[in-house]
C-alpha cells in the first residue's frame, strides 16, 4: 500500500469515527429530550441503542438500528422521570468523555460548577491531595456572553445579564 493511499485510508476511518460519535452525542441529547417530553418509550429505544454501539465497540451497531432493548435497568428507570434524567446524563458522561462534551452539559444542566479543581503532590512515595484552583461561577456564567463584534452589528440586541 502506498503512502498516500494509506494516508487516505487512515482520514476515512477518522470520519467514519467522527461521524459515530456525532451520533452517539446526538442520540444521547435525543434520549434527554425526550425524556423531558415523557416520551419513556423514545428514551428506552435511544438509550438501548447508545449503551449497544458502546457494548459491543461497533460503528455498525449503532448505525443498523440492531439493538437489545431488553434491560431490566432500563426498564426500571422508566418509571420515573427524574431517575431516568439521572441515567441519561451518567450515560452522557460516561461514554462521550474526553470529547469536550462534559463541561458544556453541566452548564447546560445548570449544575454546581462551584466546585474546587483537586490535584496531587507527590513526593516520591507518597503523595497529598492539594486545591489546585478555586472556581467561582456566577448565575449569569451560565449564559456565554454576545461577542461585541455582533452587538455593534444588531442595533436591537443587548448583552446577556451580567456581561459587560
Amino acid at each position: 500500500m502506498s503512502e498516500k493511499n494509506n494516508l487516505e485510508f487512515n482520514l476515512d476511518n477518522f470520519k467514519r469515527m467522527q461521524s459515530a460519535l456525532n451520533d452517539l452525542a446526538d442520540l444521547a441529547e435525543l434520549a434527554e429530550a425526550e425524556n423531558d417530553e415523557a416520551v419513556i418509550g423514545d428514551v428506552l429505544e435511544q438509550l438501548s441503542s447508545l449503551q449497544a454501539e458502546v457494548k459491543h465497540g461497533e460503528l455498525e451497531a449503532l448505525l443498523s438500528g440492531e439493538v437489545d432493548a431488553n434491560d431490566a435497568y432500563l426498564e426500571a428507570c422508566a418509571a420515573s422521570k427524574d431517575k431516568m434524567r439521572e441515567l441519561i446524563r451518567n450515560e452522557r458522561r460516561l461514554e462521550l468523555c474526553f470529547e469536550g462534551f462534559r463541561f458544556w452539559d453541566l452548564r447546560r444542566w445548570k449544575a454546581d460548577l462551584n466546585e474546587p479543581v483537586y490535584g496531587i503532590s507527590w513526593n516520591g512515595n507518597s503523595y497529598q491531595k492539594i486545591t489546585v484552583e478555586e472556581r467561582s461561577y456566577e448565575d449569569y456564567m451560565y449564559c456565554c456572553p454576545i461577542p461585541n463584534s455582533e452587538i455593534l452589528k444588531y442595533s436591537n440586541l443587548i448583552q446577556n445579564k451580567g456581561w459587560k
